[in-house]
C-alpha cells in the first residue's frame, strides 16, 4: 500500500543563456518519467537505486535519480545526495555519517495481519499542473488563515490548507454532492524525536477529515495543526515502551481504510519536501536551477517544494480534468498563487 518509488529530478545549467531549444524540450516534458515511477507490489523488482544522467549539447545536464521507498525516505534521500555531491566536490567537511540503526531499534521488524490495499496508481483523465507561492503572498495567506482559536500558520501548513480547500470546492462543484473528504501526509519523525541523520523510513501519516459541511481556511488549518499535534503527543508516548511499530502500522492502516471507503470520500494526499535542501546540492558544476518531484499519474496529489529563493513554495498538484478546470482558475487560489506555464517559473 501507499508509495513504492522515490524520484528526484535536479536541472544544472551554468547560467540562464544555456537554456537552448534541447533543455527547454527537456523541461516541457517534465511530466514524462524515463525511469518507472510507480509498479504495483509485489511486482517491483530490479535495482534499489538507479541514476539516469541527460547531458545538453552546449551544456547543462539533468539528473534523475530513482530509489525504492523500502529502503528510505525523502530525508534519507536528501542526506544521501548531499553526500553524494559532496564526494565528487572532494569535500569531507559536508559529508554526513548516515545512522543506520536508529530505525531498526526503534521499530523492529514485527508481523501484521496486514490486507495489501491497492491504490490507483495511475489514474486515467488525469492533469498536472505547478502553481508558484512568492514569499510575499504566503505572508498574506498566513494571516488570512489565521483566527482567534488558531495560532498562525506556517507556510506549509497555510499552502497544504488552500490548495486542499480549493481542490474540495472544485470537486463538490462537479459532483454536486457534500460528501466528506480527507487528507493525508507523512510527517518526518527526525527533527520532533530522533537524529536528523537516521536512514530509512522514520515518518508516520497525518491524517486529517472534515464531514460534508461548508469549509473554511482557519478551520482545515485548525484540523492540520490538532491532528499534528496529537499524533505527535502519541507517538512520543508510544516510543517509550514498545509499541513504537504498532503505533505507526495504526496510523498507515488508517489511510488504507479511507482508501477502502472507495466514491463515498474524497482522499487528497499531500507531501511537502520543503526545508530538504536540494537547491543547495552541489555536485561541482555549481547548483540546480530547478528540482522536481515527478507525481506520475496519480490524481488528488500534492508535493510541495522550496521555490529557489527558499522562502516561496511550488506546488505541484494532479486532480480529474474536471476539477482541475475548476481549480486552476479558482479565484481564491489565483489571489495567492500563480500558474506556472514552465518548470522554471
Amino acid at each position: 500500500m501507499g508509495w513504492t518509488i522515490l524520484n528526484v529530478r535536479l536541472l544544472i545549467v551554468p547560467s540562464q543563456r544555456f537554456f537552448t531549444n534541447q533543455i527547454l524540450t527537456y523541461l516541457q516534458n517534465f511530466s514524462l518519467v524515463i525511469l518507472p515511477l510507480f509498479l504495483e507490489p509485489p511486482q517491483i523488482e530490479g535495482p534499489l537505486v538507479s541514476v539516469q544522467v541527460s547531458f545538453f549539447n552546449r551544456g547543462g545536464l539533468a539528473i534523475g535519480i530513482w530509489l525504492s521507498h523500502k529502503v528510505l525516505d525523502g530525508a534519507s534521500l536528501t542526506t544521501f545526495i548531499k553526500s553524494w555531491a559532496a564526494i565528487c566536490r572532494r569535500d569531507p567537511g559536508h559529508l554526513f555519517s548516515p545512522d543506520l540503526n536508529v530505525a531498526s531499534s526503534l521499530f523492529p521488524p514485527l508481523q501484521f495481519p496486514l490486507e495489501v490495499v491497492k491504490l490507483p496508481y495511475q489514474n486515467r483523465n488525469v492533469i498536472k499542473r505547478t502553481f508558484v507561492f512568492h514569499s510575499s503572498k504566503i505572508a498574506e495567506l498566513k494571516a488570512k488563515a489565521a483566527s482567534e482559536r488558531v495560532s498562525p500558520p506556517s507556510r506549509v501548513e497555510a499552502v497544504m490548507a488552500l490548495i486542499w480547500k480549493c481542490a474540495v470546492t472544485a470537486s463538490r462543484s462537479n459532483t454536486r454532492t457534500f460528501k466528506p473528504f480527507a487528507l493525508y501526509q507523512p510527517v518526518n519523525l527526525r527533527k520532533r524525536i530522533i537524529s536528523e541523520n537516521s536512514m530509512g523510513n522514520l515518518f508516520r501519516m497525518l491524517v486529517a477529515q472534515i464531514g460534508d459541511e461548508e469549509i473554511q481556511l482557519p478551520i482545515l488549518v485548525d484540523q492540520l495543526k490538532t491532528k499534528l499535534r496529537e499524533a505527535t503527543k502519541l507517538f512520543e508516548e508510544k516510543i517509550q515502551g514498545d509499541e513504537a511499530s504498532s503505533s505507526i502500522f495504526g496510523f498507515h492502516k488508517e489511510v488504507g481504510e479511507l482508501h477502502l471507503k472507495g466514491d463515498d470520500i474524497d482522499v487528497y494526499f499531500f507531501a511537502s519536501w520543503c526545508k530538504f535542501p536540494l537547491c543547495e546540492v552541489d555536485f561541482g558544476w555549481g547548483k540546480p536551477c530547478w528540482v522536481s518531484i515527478p507525481l506520475g499519474a496519480v490524481k488528488n496529489c500534492v508535493v510541495l517544494l522550496d521555490t529557489e529563493e527558499g522562502e516561496g513554495i511550488e506546488a505541484w498538484v494532479t486532480l480529474r480534468e474536471e476539477d482541475m478546470a475548476l481549480f486552476e482558475h479558482d479565484q481564491e487560489l489565483l489571489k495567492f498563487a500563480s500558474v506556472s506555464c514552465s518548470p522554471l517559473a
